[in-house]
């Protein structure tokens, strides 16, 4: 079997997305940004789950929340039931902020994937929903069970 270069699929990824810089009245970085968009799109997630699709080790998870909880973007609740366990819930602050987040992200994405050719931008739209679908064939972690479903909704 030839040999894939993964690696061009997540420098392609960074690069499409160089260059955003979110105006949204505060310093914000990618991360936070990252983060956002995820508490929005699946709020009841478990906390150490956001962590985990992220890629960051459990201090640097919270260093991360703790960074919201300051901009007052989110809250970190206490589970009632079991203390062990939180949450993380968007402030209103936090909800208008991926509000002006999704728009001036959708404004970027227009301007870079109009680097494109339609024939491009099609080859490119085709390769993701193979990607995709193969995806669904990994077996999932065990460990971490919901880890794909961000992916797949």
């Amino acid at each position: 079997m030839d040999r894939i270069n993964f690696r061009v699929l997540e420098k392609f990824s960074k690069d499409i997305e160089r260059g955003f810089r979110p105006e949204v009245g505060h310093k914000i970085n990618r991360n936070e940004v990252e983060l956002l968009f995820l508490v929005d799109e699946k709020p009841d997630m478990p906390f150490k789950e956001y962590g985990h699709i992220l890629h960051l080790e459990k201090s640097s998870f919270t260093y991360l929340v703790d960074l919201l909880e300051a901009k007052d973007l989110a809250i970190k609740l206490d589970d009632e039931i079991d203390k062990r366990k939180k949450s993380i819930v968007l402030t209103e602050k936090g909800k208008k902020t991926v509000e002006m987040l999704e728009v001036q992200h959708h404004e970027f994405m227009q301007k870079r994937l109009s680097l494109f050719s339609k024939e491009e931008f099609e080859s490119l739209k085709q390769a993701v929903e193979v990607i995709e679908s193969l995806e669904k064939k990994l077996p999932r972690d065990p460990k971490h069970p919901k880890h794909r479903d961000h992916y797949n909704d």
